[in-house]
């Protein structure tokens, strides 16, 4: 029987050459999702309310109290909007969120969310600023949140205070996009790309087991195992599943023929040649998506 190593690193190799020109399709699937620049919504699109970093910044935490997985984000985001203001570092600043924190309005909730509790929204806030506040000083959460040590840490207390469940989740995507410059990322804390983790729920977990069914005998962390699908960052699987996902939508019979396919020849555990995979014998779904604002 072979050990752990032995058996990660045989499972490692066949999947690497099982796969490769899926991981090569991958690559092109996800470099025509970004050219063409169309994504699902995000709460964290609230930012793009806001034409200062800090304010952006201000803005994007508030997203750690929001659903991020219901079918009413933009009426959380319009009503955080009306909490928050036109100017979220001035209103941060004033501890104007002490006044959602206390009697009646401590237990009302953001429209679109009925867990979007105002106290959370304020404890955000109130967290932030002992963060920053150093002395009579107070510094900008711009700054002070910059590193990925300092967002993470936060991040882990807003998620304890506040009880957030999907903190991790929430936190790695404002990470993606406040760290990264392609696809949503707006470039506010400029990262190298090697460091922006690929965030994971548990459709992004589903999704790579389909494709590394080995995924569930744990013997590779999240990262090692996006990893083996040698994206031009780790951080792209987030963008493989989204545009195949919606590629699904748009082809739903090519896409199901060529994951049956996929998976039949997996169970036979047997490599197959590059003309097996690509063109009319691999059936590879082309790569057309549909207009968003159809």
């Amino acid at each position: 029987m072979l050990d752990k190593k032995t058996a990660r690193n045989v499972r490692q190799m066949f999947f690497e050459e099982f796969a490769e020109c899926h991981c090569e399709w991958l690559r092109k699937l996800v470099a025509k999702y970004k050219e063409r620049g169309e994504y699902p919504i995000f709460p964290t699109q609230v930012m793009e309310y806001y034409q200062n970093p800090s304010d952006k910044v201000l803005a994007v935490l508030s997203t750690l109290c929001m659903c991020w997985d219901n079918d009413k984000i933009l009426e959380q985001i319009a009503s955080m909007r009306k909490l928050i203001g036109r100017n979220p570092t001035q209103w941060w600043r004033d501890r104007e969120f002490v006044t959602i924190s206390v009697g009646r309005e401590q237990n009302k909730t953001i429209d679109g969310y009925i867990s979007g509790h105002y106290w959370k929204i304020a404890k955000v806030y109130d967290i932030l600023y002992d963060l920053c506040r150093d002395g009579h000083e107070l510094k900008n959460p711009h700054d002070v949140l910059g590193s990925a040590s300092a967002f993470n840490s936060f991040c882990d207390k807003v998620g304890q205070v506040c009880m957030v469940s999907d903190i991790e989740y929430k936190r790695d995507v404002i990470s993606l996009v406040t760290r990264t410059s392609d696809g949503m990322g707006r470039n506010l804390w400029p990262t190298r790309p090697d460091k922006v983790k690929c965030p994971q729920s548990n459709e992004i977990k589903n999704y790579l087991y389909i494709w590394f069914p080995y995924w569930r005998t744990r013997m590779w962390t999240w990262e090692e195992a996006v990893s083996l699908f040698r994206l031009e960052n780790n951080y792209d699987f987030f963008y493989a599943f989204y545009a195949h996902q919606e590629l699904g939508m748009t082809n739903p019979t090519a896409c199901r023929e060529y994951l049956q396919l996929y998976r039949l020849r997996w169970d036979k555990n047997m490599t197959y040649p590059r003309y097996d995979w690509v063109g009319d014998r691999g059936r590879m779904p082309k790569i057309e998506f549909n207009d968003l604002n159809d």
